[in-house]
Formats: C-alpha cells, structure tokens, sequence
C-alpha cells in the first residue's frame, strides 16, 4: 500500500450527477469502466444506484461482475465487444450486450438458447470511429435477423459513440447517421436510443439516455464552473532538507539549485500515478501554495523545490483536485488527456470516501 491517499468526494459526485440530470432532463447511464475512471466503480456505483441512476456501463465481464458481486442490481450494459468465454457468464447475470454485427448476434442466439435464458442486447452502429459498430447496411441485416429471434434475444436499445464536441463536422454527421438508420428499427419495438458521452451532453437530441463519464466525475470543459471534482489526490511530505546553489536533485541531475533552498520529499512517484513523463513541469500544492517538482520524477517518490519554506513532516501535498484546473494542467505537463492521469492512479493508491 502507497502512502499516497485518493480522497473521493460523495457530495461532489452526488452534486455532478443532479447537476449533470437537471441539465439533460433525461435519464443517465453512468459510465464507470476502467474502476471508475480511477475513483473505485464499487463505491461509485453504491452512491449512484441510491441516486436512482438508470444503468451502469463497463467495458469487461469482470469490471460488470466486480459490480454485481458488491450487490449492485441496477442494469448493466457491456460496452465492449462481448467475449466468447465470458458469454454464457454474461447472459446468465443478465448483463446486456452490446452487438455490432450479425455473426456476434448469432453467437449470442446460440449461447441464448443452449442456457435456454433471454439475452439483452443494444446494437451498436459505427457511425465515423470505425471502432466497434455495424456500418449502416449492416445493421439493417442485423435488425431483419432479430425480428426472427425474438424469443431469446430482446433488443433492449441502439447506440453509437460520440466521436467529439457537438458542433464538429464529425460529430454533426455521425448524430445524421445515427438517426438516418436507427429509423429502420420497428417503430412498436420499445428500443432505447444514446449516443451522447460527456462531450456530447451540451447538444439537444432526441435521445432517450445519455452516457456520461468524465462528467460525472467533475471534468467538463463547457460546465467546469458548474462541477466540482471527486477525487483529490495527495501524498505526504516525508523528508526536508537544505541544499546549496549548484547541487544536483535526482536521477541523471536534470536539476540543479539555482539558489540555496529547502527542497522536499514527498511519497509519490510514477508506481502511483504521477507521469514521469511531467517531470519538471509540474506543480503541487501545500495548503493552496503552489511549489515546482523538481529532477525526474522517481518510481515511489518525487522532490519539490519548498524556497524558504517548511512544513511539519507529513503534511498533505496535493497534486490535483482542489480544482479542476490542476488536472488539467498536469495532463498538459505529461503531453496526455485528464482520462489517462485519473485511470492511471494505481490501485495501491487507497482510495478514502469522505462526506464532503
């Protein structure tokens, strides 16, 4: 277990989550992949399943199993390509599917009726990702063939994926073939229809779901003020010292004082979270105070330049979560994207659920 601490906000995610509700007026799937996008799917999910949330959404049998073995009973839909040895798994614990061509759909029939239970499925379209989905002719093969199973195979919803901000040509045109071929679905079926992920919560649609992630989680570049960040993650402030003008600070001596100063030592490295990536560039914050981290960051530990400050040892240094800009800023500092930092943070890293 690493000395640094996760501290996870459930006001902050209950705030986000009616906040993010009373914007759309619509109900929510909850994307908590990758555990929750590093903040812990199984508290996560307990919060928002007391919030009433409308289904959960995972990319893999065992993230949908972690789930249902905590006692989650809300709806979980896979967003990944259903795997062939987690299949049976998967219907059995009435996970619902999502099925982007017509040979995936009959694996599902089979393995359906050999357990002799009713899958669920959502059909995916590939609109312009070219990730997972059935290009439009596809899909209407796809939809003829269900109208011959209905028996052990329900069409529970349709989906595509948001491929950037609304209001971009791509995105523009993937919601155009979305709706384009959706249309061909049976209009007596009750089939519901997302498309929407963070990115995309700010565009009107006729959708009847939305499928917000990072948004839940506090990060929303056209909501930023409105939102407020889960997770703060900090580390102690273990060592202090005093070092001379010219002495080298860590591996390869990248740094060197350009001043007398009191440098720190704090429990967090890269086996935590922190890119190596950023060394150098990054700040943290003592109190609100903001300090430069200095040499390359280590693999359980990093050193910040303190000037003529000090502090009693183990005092919190925080690298991100006060404020949303710090993620950002961080991201920016490692050249990535805030969803890698926060996936990123290791699971020795003990996540703290506070009130607050």
């Amino acid at each position: 277990m690493s000395l640094s601490r996760a501290h996870i906000s459930r006001a902050a995610l209950e705030h986000n989550y009616r906040f993010i509700q009373e914007q759309v007026k619509k109900p929510i799937c909850a994307v908590i992949k990758a555990f929750a996008y590093g903040h812990g799917d199984e508290y996560v999910a307990h919060v928002l399943e007391n919030l009433g949330v409308h289904r959960f959404a995972v990319s893999s049998w065992y993230e949908a199993n972690r789930l249902r073995d905590a006692g989650i009973r809300t709806p979980i839909l896979l967003l990944g390509a259903p795997s062939r040895d987690y299949l049976a798994a998967l219907i059995s614990q009435k996970i619902e599917l999502t099925c982007s061509s017509l040979d995936e759909l009959k694996r599902i029939e089979a393995t359906a009726r050999l357990l002799r239970k009713k899958a669920i499925v959502h059909a995916k379209i590939d609109t312009t990702m070219h990730r997972i989905g059935a290009y439009p002719e596809d899909f209407v093969t796809m939809i003829d063939y269900l109208k011959t199973v209905t028996d052990v195979i329900e069409l529970k919803g349709v989906s595509t994926h948001c491929p950037g901000k609304p209001g971009e040509e791509e995105t523009d045109k993937a919601w155009d073939i979305f709706q384009q071929t959706a249309s061909y679905i049976p209009s007596e079926w009750r089939v519901e229809r997302h498309w929407q992920n963070s990115a995309g919560l700010t565009r009107e649609s006729d959708a009847d779901c939305v499928r917000p992630g990072l948004a839940l989680f506090g990060y929303h570049q056209e909501w930023q003020d409105q939102l407020k960040p889960v997770l703060s993650f900090c580390a102690p402030l273990m060592i202090q010292k005093r070092i001379k003008k010219g002495d080298p600070v860590g591996y390869d001596s990248t740094w060197r004082a350009p001043r007398d100063t009191n440098i720190g030592v704090v429990s967090a490295g890269y086996a935590d979270g922190i890119p190596r990536l950023a060394s150098g560039k990054l700040k943290v914050w003592i109190n609100g105070k903001p300090y430069p981290q200095i040499g390359k960051i280590c693999m359980d530990m990093m050193m910040i330049d303190l000037g003529e400050d000090s502090y009693e040892d183990e005092t919190e240094v925080c690298f991100f979560g006060e404020t949303a800009d710090q993620l950002y800023q961080l991201a920016e500092a490692a050249d990535t994207i805030v969803y890698e930092i926060l996936c990123s943070i290791s699971r020795r890293v003990l996540r703290v659920p506070q009130d607050l």
